[in-house]
């Protein structure tokens, strides 16, 4: 999966990331996996492993979604 702060800024419309529902987390992680969505849609998931899921890769990254880190001055 990409860094969150990689994606592309119209998945955030569709999304609260301050307090992120199970239906955001979703939509995240369909962009995330992009073309592995429909592989990782056919398995049977509880809502706290999508959580966590969600958690982990935040944490992966460093930075919660929207948050990227700033480029630097030029």
């Amino acid at each position: 999966m990409p860094a969150a702060g990689e994606l592309d800024k119209s998945v955030l419309s569709a999304v609260n990331v301050d307090n992120p529902s199970a239906r955001d987390i979703e939509s995240l992680l369909r962009a995330g996996l992009g073309d592995q969505w429909d592989k990782f849609d056919t398995i049977p998931v509880p809502l706290a492993a999508l959580g966590e899921l969600f958690r982990q890769w935040q944490k992966h990254e460093g930075a919660p979604v929207g948050e990227s880190a700033a480029s630097a001055d030029s």
